[in-house]
């Protein structure tokens, strides 16, 4: 098998997500107790890609990620010098001196998906990942000559509507050609069809889950998917557990969590390094606390990502929202989270309830914002 190198593009804030980042890297955000770019880090260093370039804004902030994955890759962290993916590219000009997989780092995915594209190296081809979706507009596109040629990349936001197209699922396998392409054309997009033409790239075809997190809510999906591979509760030695709590199912309760008298935690469920949990608050499916958390006694938690450093007050009602940062909710907030059918969002949760489908997302509540008490916010609000 040919050994290639990784390029990990990582130093974005997202702008469509910017509440939560506060100009940190997207990539930065918390699920599950990890960053998401150590589920990418994660995906190399199973299949074996060990040399891997982190291409960020600031090295500071990759600091951390990189002394931890220190024994497990070679990781050298790059600096982009200059705006936009076609930036992060050029980055990397003087590092790669050859074939080279390149890779989002704030896609979550299973390992899995990236099989198909390692599995080109031992057959000399080149290659990217391509996603089924209904809904394309928000990511580059391929459209299909047939089940093993790519006729042509696109922007999904320029093919509204489009019929029979994949998205690019963010993971491609490329010659060193594709740097000069991006700098001679001037877009990334441009860039893959040069490739394509003169390499012809084997579409992966991937049907698992996976998140490309652009919005605040596809944290949401990413913690479903995150969560369900769970099979066991596991309460850190250092946790504290009273012993007229109940937790149920597969719920993770990390090092020095404490969850008071009464409550009830129902998995899977992630109770993040130092959280407290106060009496008579249920925590339902699909919630994660990722650390440093603060949830006020009789409060409730439904499918919610609440980030670091967050405090919810109690008396609360908190479901299918994403928590910032160091925000405070004061006592008394709720949240409504069944959007009218009038409002349109983008990648929506979808759910069905007695034959009725519904699109689900509460409130967007930025890093560092505070929610004064008995608050009701409505779907889809954001507050900064």
């Amino acid at each position: 098998m040919r050994r290639v190198p990784v390029v990990v593009l990582a130093g974005g804030v997202g702008e469509r997500i910017k509440v939560l980042t506060r100009g940190r890297p997207k990539t930065l955000l918390n699920l599950v107790g990890r960053y998401l770019v150590e589920y990418v880090l994660d995906s190399m260093a199973e299949l074996g890609l060990s040399n891997v370039y982190v291409v960020v804004g600031d090295p500071k902030d990759f600091e951390e990620v990189a002394v931890k994955y220190g024994r497990r890759l070679r990781i050298e962290l790059i600096q982009q010098r200059k705006p936009g993916i076609e930036g992060a590219v050029a980055s990397v000009r003087d590092a790669v001196s050859g074939d080279f997989m390149l890779v989002y780092g704030d896609v979550v995915a299973p390992v899995d998906m990236y099989r198909e594209l390692v599995d080109l190296l031992t057959e000399g081809e080149y290659g990217a990942v391509l996603v089924p979706e209904e809904e394309v507009e928000q990511y580059t596109i391929a459209r299909m000559r047939d089940s093993t040629t790519v006729e042509e990349f696109s922007e999904g936001a320029e093919a509204p509507g489009a019929v029979g197209y994949y998205a690019v699922g963010g993971a491609y396998l490329l010659p060193k050609d594709f740097v000069d392409y991006v700098e001679a054309y001037g877009g990334f997009t441009e860039a893959l069809n040069a490739t394509n033409r003169r390499y012809r790239l084997r579409p992966c075809i991937w049907s698992g889950w996976w998140v490309d997190v652009e919005y605040p809510w596809d944290l949401l999906r990413a913690t479903l998917y995150v969560l369900h591979k769970l099979d066991r509760a596991v309460v850190s030695s250092s946790a504290r557990v009273a012993n007229t709590s109940i937790v149920e199912g597969a719920v993770i309760v990390d090092e020095n969590a404490e969850v008071d008298h009464y409550a009830v935690i129902k998995g899977p469920a992630y109770i993040g390094r130092n959280c407290y949990i106060g009496t008579h608050t249920l925590i339902r499916s699909y919630v994660s606390l990722e650390g440093d958390n603060v949830v006020g006694s009789y409060s409730e938690v439904v499918w919610s990502s609440i980030q670091r450093g967050a405090t919810i007050g109690s008396r609360s009602y908190i479901g299918f929202s994403v928590v910032g940062e160091s925000s405070t909710v004061e006592p008394g907030v709720v949240t409504l989270n069944v959007v009218p059918e009038r409002v349109k969002v983008s990648r929506p949760i979808r759910m069905e309830k007695r034959g009725r489908e519904y699109v689900k997302v509460g409130a967007i509540i930025g890093s560092g914002a505070r929610v004064k008490a008995y608050t009701v916010l409505k779907p889809c609000e954001v507050v900064e």
